[in-house]
């Protein structure tokens, strides 16, 4: 039971901060300033081979992609999607209430929840008419909103990424 504990606080402490913007395998850059009218979705490292990648959708329809390990394409790489569907998802994005959730729904803070340690942090960015707004989400916690599970999975959809991850 001690080396579970142990084991627990251990990798609570490996947990980046809340307003750390992650970059595959800890490389320690910063988060790119946000375009006006377009949604970022960024996955980080789990305690396996969870895929680590940025995709970022314009509402005019440019895509851009940063693999950064445990996927089929590291580096970067555009592409380009409808504008019209482009449009559309930043229009989900923004109606789904996203501008009021917290910004933070990590382990250790009241939005999370019981957590589970080994899955990757994704963080939801979305631009939209002069407004910011950033959520960083562990995926192990079990309080968090269903939406932004639903939200992340839309954009991997739209923005074709799974032909960069090799994820489907």
């Amino acid at each position: 039971m001690t080396v579970r504990v142990l084991f627990s606080v251990v990798l609570l402490g490996c947990q980046p901060s809340s307003g750390e913007f992650i970059r595959g395998q800890g490389s320690g850059s910063t988060a790119k300033p946000v375009d006006s009218d377009s949604v970022v979705l960024e996955r980080g490292p789990c305690y396996g081979s969870c895929p680590q990648y940025r995709v970022r959708i314009k509402e005019g329809g440019g895509v851009a992609y940063t693999g950064f390990a445990n996927v089929a394409h590291v580096g970067s790489t555009t592409g380009t999607i409808a504008a019209s569907s482009a449009s559309a998802l930043i229009g989900q994005v923004e109606a789904s209430a996203i501008f009021g959730l917290p910004d933070s729904i990590v382990v250790g803070s009241a939005a999370c929840g019981p957590a589970t340690l080994d899955l990757p942090r994704v963080t939801l960015t979305i631009g939209r008419q002069g407004r910011v707004k950033h959520i960083v989400q562990d995926y192990g916690c079990s309080a968090a909103p269903r939406i932004l599970r639903q939200l992340h999975a839309r954009i991997d959809s739209v923005s074709g990424s799974s032909k960069w991850t090799g994820n489907p």
